[in-house]
C-alpha cells in the first residue's frame, strides 16, 4: 500500500490526498525497526533536498501547512525534520514506470526552492501554538541549525511554556536534556564550531529560566548518573585540575544533600534516593559530611519502614554509608540499628539485608559467623559479589561458600581474573560445578569459552593435584574446546593415545554396534535417546580433535613397537564389539595428523612402517578423509594452478615409496587423484563462467 500512496505522490493534483491518508497512517506508530513505515514515506515525499514529488515548492509548503493544521503531532515531526542533527537521506521512493508523473522531478532541489521550504519549516516550527516538553526537547536539538534571532524566539517559548506552570518532573527533563545537548564538552564536539559558543550562551540561558525553585528538584542532576560530565566552562581553563574539579563536586554534592536535608528532613534525602542512580554516593556523602552518628541511624531506620518500589535503590545508599566506616564501627552500627528495631520477626530479614548491603570482605565475614546458620545460609544464595581485590584465602573462601550455595557461575565470575590465586583444587570443584549446573538463576553470569579455557590452561601448568581430573574436565567442555580453541585437549588426547579400550569405548559412544551381542556393563553406553545423543556428540568432538599419535615420545619421536600394539589392540575390541569399519576409520583420521619424515614425505616413516603392515583399506580411507578435512578454509584462485601443483606434490611422493611402501604410495595416489579431479573441475567452472560472461 505504501507503495502505490508513494506512486500517487508523484502527481501534483493528488500529492495533498496522499499526505492526508499517510498522515493519518503514520498515528500508529509502529515499534520495529522496519524503515517502510508512513512516516518515512511523508519524510521522503516532502524532503527539502530531494522532494519525491512533481508538486512545485509553493504547493509543498501549502501541503506541509495544511498537515500541521490537521495533523499537529505529524506536521509538527516533518516540520522540525529538516534541522535535526543528523543529516538527511534518502533511498528514494517508488517511482512511476509508464506513466509521466514523475518526469524531470524527484532527482534534487535547487538553492531557491530548497531555501523556501526551510523557511516555511522554520516558521512554522518557530509560529507554533502550544509547546509540550517533548517539541521542545526538539527545538533545543535543533539550536545549533538556527540563526541567533531564532534561537532568542525558541527562548520566548520556553519562558511561555514555564509561565504556563508545567509538571516540575517535565520542566527537570527538560532543563537535563539543555544540560547534556548544550552545556557538555560531548554537546561541543556535536555542534558546529561557528555556532558553538552561541549555542553555549543560549543553552546557558535556558537552563538557568528552567531552574526550579524546590531545592531538591534543583540538586536532582548532581546525582542522576555516578559520573557529571565536563562542562566546556570547565576545560576551557588552561590550567584545568581533574583531582581539584572532583574535590569541588564532592563538596558540591555534599552542601547539596546538607541543603535538602536542613529544608526536608530525612523525607527529602528519601525523595531524592528514589529518583537517583548514584545511590551508593548519597550513603559514602551522608556519612561524611551530612548526618551524624545517631542520625545516621535514624535515617536507616526510616527507609527500611519505607515501602520502597525497588528495595535496591535504598540498600544502595546503605552500602554507602556502611562503606565508610571502618570493621569496628560497621560492627557497632549494624548492633545498634539491630537492637532498635520494634518487630522481633523482622529481625533476621534486615541482618540479611544490612550483611548484603556490606563490603564484600573479611571482616564482613567474620561478622556474619555470629549470627544464625540460616543468616549465613541466606547471605551466600543472594550475595552478588563485587570484583574487589581480596587475598587468596578469601578468594577461596568466597568460592567454597558460593559452591555451597549451588552458585557456581556466580563464583566463576568473581574469580575469572584472579585464576592464579585459586587453589588447583577449587578450579577443579568450580569447573566440575558449572558443567554440571543446573539450578543456578543467574544465567548473565555464565562464563565464557575465553575465561574456561583460562581456567584450564592455568590447571594445566600446575602438578599439585590429579591429572586425571583434568582429563576429565577437558572431556565436559570439549564441546567448546573442539573449535578454535587455542587451548585444545592435550591431557584427554594424551590419554586416549596410551589407552585402546579408552578410544574403543569413544568409538562405541559414537556408533552403533553392528551384529549381535552387546557391550560391557562398564562402557556405560547410555539407553535413552537425549543422552545417547549428548554422549555422541562428545566422542565425536574428542575422536576429531586428537592429534597424539599414539607411541609419541617427549622428543616427538614415535616407538614404531608402541603404535603397533595400540593399533592391533584396539581393532581387536573393534572386532570383539561390532564396530571394525568405523574403528578403522577413526584410527586413519587420528593417524592423519601426522607430520611429514625427514624424507619430506608425509606421513612419517614411522606411521608409514605400521599403516603398511596392517594394510587396512578403512583406515587408508580414514586417513584421506582426514587429510581433506584438515585442510580447512582456502581462498579460491582463478585457476586450477594450486591444485594441479597439489596433485604433482603427492604424485611424486607416492612413486617415491611405491617399491617400498605401495599400500601408503596407493594412497597418496589416490590424494593426487583428488586434486586432478577438483583441477579439471575449476578449469570447466572456469570455461563455463567465462562463455556466460560472469568473469
Amino acid at each position: 500500500m505504501l507503495w502505490a500512496l508513494e506512486l500517487l505522490a508523484w502527481n501534483p493534483s493528488l500529492l495533498a490526498r496522499v499526505v492526508k491518508v499517510l498522515g493519518k497512517l503514520s498515528t500508529y506508530e509502529l515499534e520495529d525497526n522496519w524503515s517502510n513505515k508512513p512516516i518515512n514515506s511523508l519524510v521522503d515525499i516532502l524532503l527539502m533536498w530531494r522532494p519525491q514529488t512533481a508538486a512545485s515548492v509553493e504547493q509543498r509548503c501549502e501541503i506541509l501547512e495544511m498537515l500541521c493544521s490537521q495533523n499537529p503531532e505529524i506536521g509538527w515531526k516533518l516540520s522540525i525534520q529538516p534541522f535535526m542533527p543528523g543529516g538527511d537521506f534518502t533511498s528514494g521512493t517508488y517511482r512511476p514506470s509508464w506513466r509521466s508523473d514523475a518526469s524531470g522531478a524527484g532527482n534534487t532541489a535547487t538553492r531557491g526552492e530548497v531555501r523556501t521550504y526551510a523557511l516555511k519549516c522554520l516558521d512554522l516550527v518557530l509560529s507554533w501554538p502550544s509547546h509540550s516538553m517533548k517539541t521542545l526537547k526538539d527545538m533545543v536539538d535543533c539550536l545549533p541549525s538556527m540563526e541567533v534571532k531564532d534561537r532568542e524566539k525558541v527562548i520566548d517559548q520556553v519562558k511561555a511554556w514555564v509561565q504556563s506552570s508545567p509538571n516540575d518532573e517535565e520542566v527537570i527533563e527538560l532543563r537535563e536534556h539543555v544540560r547534556t545537548r548544550t552545556m557538555t564538552t560531548r554537546a561541543l564536539r556535536r555542534q558546529k564550531k561557528k555556532n558553538s559558543n552561541h549555542n553555549y550562551v543560549c543553552g546557558k540561558e535556558l537552563y538557568d529560566l528552567l531552574e526550579p525553585k524546590d531545592i531538591l528538584l534543583k540538586h536532582r542532576w548532581l546525582f542522576a548518573k555516578e559520573w557529571v560530565e565536563y562542562t566546556p566552562e570547565e576545560l576551557e581553563v588552561d590550567d584545568f585540575n581533574h583531582d581539584a574539579r572532583g574535590k569541588g563536586l564532592a563538596r558540591q554534592r555534599g552542601n547539596a544533600l546538607n541543603e535538602i536535608f536542613s529544608k526536608y528532613g530525612i523525607q527529602g534525602l528519601m525523595d531524592l534516593i528514589k529518583k537517583s542512580v548514584s545511590n551508593i554516593q548519597i550513603g559514602m556523602y551522608l556519612h561524611n559530611d551530612v548526618l551524624k552518628k545517631d542520625e545516621l541511624t535514624e535515617f536507616v531506620l526510616s527507609g527500611l519502614n519505607v515501602d520502597w518500589d525497588n528495595p535496591y535503590e535504598f540498600d544502595n545508599c546503605i552500602s554507602g554509608i556502611l562503606l565508610q566506616m571502618s570493621e569496628d564501627e560497621r560492627e557497632q552500627f549494624i548492633t545498634n540499628l539491630i537492637r532498635r528495631l520494634p518487630f522481633e520477626q523482622e529481625k533476621e530479614d534486615i541482618i540479611l539485608r544490612m550483611f548484603l548491603s556490606s563490603p564484600f570482605c573479611r571482616s564482613t565475614w567474620n561478622q556474619l559467623g555470629k549470627w544464625s546458620p540460616e543468616v549465613q545460609s541466606e547471605y551466600w544464595k543472594k550475595i552478588l559479589p563485587d570484583l574487589r581485590d581480596l587475598s587468596s584465602i578469601d578468594f577461596n573462601f568466597a568460592v567454597d561458600k558460593l559452591l555451597e550455595a549451588e552458585r557456581p557461575f556466580t563464583a566463576f565470575n568473581m574469580v575469572h581474573f584472579e585464576f592464579e590465586k585459586i587453589e588447583s583444587k577449587c578450579i577443579v570443584r568450580l569447573l566440575k560445578a558449572i558443567a554440571c549446573n543446573t539450578s543456578e538463576k543467574d544465567t548473565h553470569y555464565k562464563p565464557s569459552k575465553h575465561h574456561i579455557e583460562q581456567a584450564l590452561t592455568t590447571l594445566n601448568k600446575r602438578d599439585d593435584f590429579d591429572r586425571m581430573e583434568l582429563t576429565k574436565l577437558e572431556y565436559l567442555y570439549v564441546d567448546i574446546l573442539h573449535s578454535h580453541s587455542s587451548y585444545g585437549i592435550p591431557n584427554l588426547a594424551k590419554e586416549v593415545s596410551e589407552s585402546p579400550l579408552f578410544f574403543i569405548q569413544l568409538v562405541a559412544y559414537r556408533f552403533e554396534r553392528k551384529g549381535s551381542g552387546s557391550d560391557p556393563d562398564e562402557w556405560n553406553i547410555p539407553q535413552d535417546e537425549e543422552s545417547k545423543r549428548i554422549t555422541a556428540t562428545k566422542a565425536y568432538h574428542v575422536l576429531d580433535c586428537l592429534s597424539v599419535i599414539p607411541g609419541t615420545n617427549k622428543n616427538g619421536s614415535i616407538d614404531v613397537r608402541q603404535l603397533r600394539e595400540w593399533i592391533l589392540q584396539v581393532r581387536k575390541f573393534a572386532k570383539e564389539h561390532g564396530r571394525e569399519d568405523n574403528t578403522d576409520r577413526q584410527i586413519g583420521k587420528l593417524l592423519s595428523t601426522s607430520s611429514e619424515g625427514e624424507d619430506g614425505i608425509w606421513p612419517r616413516e614411522e606411521i608409514r612402517e605400521v599403516f603398511e603392515e596392517i594394510g587396512s583399506s578403512e583406515i587408508s580411507t580414514g586417513m584421506e578423509i582426514g587429510f581433506h578435512n584438515s585442510r580447512g578454509a582456502e581462498m579460491r584462485a582463478i585457476d586450477s594452478s594450486r591444485e594441479r601443483s597439489k596433485a604433482k606434490k603427492y604424485q611424486e611422493m607416492g612413486n617415491k615409496v611405491m617399491n617400498k611402501n605401495p599400500f601408503v604410495g596407493k594412497m597418496l595416489n589416490n590424494i593426487a587423484d583428488m586434486y586432478k579431479k577438483q583441477a579439471e573441475w575449476w578449469d570447466e567452472d572456469r570455461r563455463v563462467n567465462k562463455r556466460l560472461g560472469r568473469w
